[in-house]
């Protein structure tokens, strides 16, 4: 007999399923251990011991493994490769020079916008377009009850409504309780994923209406017409997107492809971890 329609766990489903076709997959934090981050490890149980604890589990459906339980393995695994990716941003920061006190608190009052603070759980993450992020706030949306944004395709909104102060950053910042990320992409997968949703895209975006004659101006020359005889618009190609891309300096870039050293104060903010997209599933899982 299979298991009675569940509006919450279909809802999960669906997640689970939008981070395994875009091979991004986040966590979903324990409600019932608010402010706990010991990391979870997987307990093998016996047959007998499942059917004793759960005895309607034998005629249920089974659920899919949770992806964000690690073993002990992966524990050691993630702990040793983030205190190397923590050593090397150590290592590079420290060969840049330290900042007078003028820019340190400006560049905080521009890194409070872009960074997620979520008291409930004292997790605070930086924004990165094209990294996951869209999936990561439908997911929030969902851990917080924000069933509202859900429903009406906008959890987007939830970088606005977790966006704290400058001061509520500092704060946040130096505070030993809260764990500070950010997720990392191969660079150039990152572009490739920007060009796809923002230049390529089948529909018009404000981002193609603004970029597309500024890519065709510099790659085929001044007076070149965006449109074919026939209406049909002209989409410059993924090599000339990235000869336009390197023609700009890197701060004025389009959040969507500026480089997330830029965004997210690498050398200003005390991350806890460095989570990259290709190995998200067991970085979020260890947080």
């Amino acid at each position: 007999m299979g298991y009675r329609f569940n509006k919450k766990r279909a809802l999960l489903f669906t997640i689970s399923a939008i981070f395994s076709v875009a091979g991004v997959v986040v966590f979903l934090p324990d409600r019932s251990s608010e402010g706990n981050y010991e990391v979870q490890v997987r307990k093998k149980e016996s047959p007998e011991e499942t059917l004793e604890q759960n005895p309607a589990s034998v005629v249920e459906e089974a659920l899919p493994p949770n992806p964000f339980i690690l073993s002990e393995d992966q524990v050691d695994r993630v702990r040793r490769v983030q205190a190397e990716r923590l050593a090397l941003l150590a290592s590079e920061c420290s060969k840049e020079p330290k900042p007078n006190r003028a820019v340190y608190e400006r560049s905080f009052a521009i890194l409070a916008r872009r960074f997620e603070i979520v008291d409930k759980y004292r997790v605070s993450n930086c924004m990165v377009l094209k990294a996951g992020f869209t999936a990561w706030n439908a997911l929030l949306a969902y851990v917080l009850g924000r069933q509202d944004l859900i429903d009406g395709h906008q959890t987007y909104m939830m970088s606005r409504i977790l966006k704290g102060s400058a001061a509520k950053f500092a704060s946040v910042n130096s505070s030993p309780d809260y764990m500070k990320f950010v997720v990392a992409r191969e660079p150039l997968a990152r572009l490739l994923s920007a060009y796809r949703d923002r230049i390529d895209a089948a529909h018009e975006t404000g981002a193609a209406n603004r970029f597309v004659p500024l890519i065709l101006t510099f790659t085929r020359g001044m007076g070149y017409k965006p449109t074919h005889a026939n209406g049909t618009r002209i989409m410059p190609s993924f090599e000339e997107f990235l000869r336009y891309i390197v023609s700009v300096a890197p701060e004025a870039h389009d959040p969507h492809w500026r480089p997330i050293a830029l965004q997210c104060g690498a050398c200003f903010v005390n991350y806890t971890l460095i989570a990259h997209a290709e190995t998200l599933n067991e970085d979020l899982g260890y947080i």
